[in-house]
């Protein structure tokens, strides 16, 4: 059994999953956040400025998911981990704003596969809900995240106003996962005082 730092690498896997722990790499994380943020506003969607301000905080756990093409690290996705009982928060997750139409799967699927790997029930995680009518709370993001697994559990109001749908991710390991994305997340359960190799 492999460690997340030895996971099979057939020259190198796809993708590497990775904490951001220097000040450049949090802070191209923050542009990440901005870009995107900037391509939704002119599809009618306002994101909270403060999201990329979040990924420079250093007492954040936030990571990033690198795209390892041709030898080169490629920031393509980056979110926010926080750590319950018995369960993953996933508060931010952003892809690039022309990711490969995979990239938000691969996250998917690697959340899900850590969740299980740390013993966990699954993984929460919010949504902005944006409608056009009265009453009318559904979209293409949260249809597009249903069909990559999330289900819509109920919804809320952040201190702004702003409605988000609350969403579960079941944990499910995936040794499958491994062969994709190297994880150099530790397993470190929440309270736990050591960190731990699973895979």
């Amino acid at each position: 059994m492999s460690t997340p730092d030895t996971a099979p690498r057939d020259g190198g896997t796809a993708y590497l999953m990775r904490r951001l722990v220097t000040p450049a790499n949090r802070e191209a994380a923050a542009a990440l956040v901005q870009d995107r943020a900037l391509q939704l506003a002119e599809r009618g969607i306002n994101l909270p400025a403060e999201h990329a301000a979040v990924f420079r905080d250093p007492q954040a756990e936030a990571l990033g998911l690198y795209d390892q093409y041709a030898g080169e690290d490629i920031l393509v996705g980056c979110l926010v981990l926080r750590r319950k009982a018995s369960t993953l928060t996933l508060p931010l997750a952003y892809t690039a704003p022309k990711p490969d139409s995979h990239v938000g799967l691969l996250m998917t699927l690697w959340a899900a596969d850590y969740a299980a790997r740390l013993d966990l029930q699954g993984v929460t995680a919010e949504a902005p809900v944006h409608h056009s009518t009265p009453g009318d709370t559904s979209n293409r993001l949260l249809s597009h995240l249903e069909t990559r697994g999330w289900r819509h559990i109920g919804s809320r109001r952040d201190a702004a106003g702003t409605l988000t749908a609350v969403l579960w991710l079941p944990a499910q390991a995936s040794p499958a996962v491994g062969l994709l994305v190297t994880c150099h997340v530790p397993i470190t359960a929440p309270g736990a005082t050591a960190e731990r190799d699973v895979r």
